[in-house]
């Protein structure tokens, strides 16, 4: 149960949710910096990263799903050669151009944020259970409430940039 809140949590930071909450994927003013496919190479990763930087930002993270950074990893250039070399991605902390590499679940197929974390202000409660055999005494059964606390915002949102990967690119 706990796993389970906190992949919603973080479900809710990366992709935002039905109701209305928009997650760092979907955060307003963020630069959109464009496509990475076999035509484009990592070039759109380059761009985002110096327009990260002349904003002001200092990115720190590179936010994935595993489907995409295996999308990523099968990419080559007309060679025939990977776009990221082989002993980069069976690192146990691969990077891109010095930039950690954040694989996680809940990001969007298809979709990379380049995360400057000074500029995502979060804050989390542990998830708590507690439970209780009183109300179902009679029914042999047991309550359980599992809560957590969540909140974010970010701060200057032109310093954080959102990718996509195209799955199938055409070479050249």
């Amino acid at each position: 149960m706990v796993k389970a809140i906190t992949d919603k949590a973080d479900r809710l930071l990366l992709q935002g949710d039905e109701a209305g909450i928009k997650g760092l994927a979907l955060t307003p003013d963020m630069i959109d910096a464009g496509d990475i496919n076999a035509a484009t190479g990592l070039n759109p990763l380059l761009n985002a990263i110096g327009k990260v930087g002349d904003n002001g930002g200092s990115p720190t993270g590179i936010i994935m799903g595993y489907s995409t950074w295996a999308s990523l990893l099968k990419l080559t250039d007309r060679n025939d050669r990977p776009l990221i070399a082989t002993d980069m991605a069976n690192s146990p902390t691969p990077a891109i151009y010095g930039i950690l590499i954040i694989l996680n679940m809940q990001t969007s197929a298809d979709t990379i944020l380049l995360n400057d974390s000074s500029r995502v202000l979060s804050a989390a409660s542990q998830a708590a259970v507690a439970t209780s055999d009183q109300a179902y005494v009679a029914n042999d059964s047991m309550a359980i409430r599992v809560t957590m606390r969540l909140g974010f915002g970010v701060l200057r949102p032109n310093r954080l940039a959102r990718l996509t990967v195209n799955k199938t690119p055409a070479k050249q």
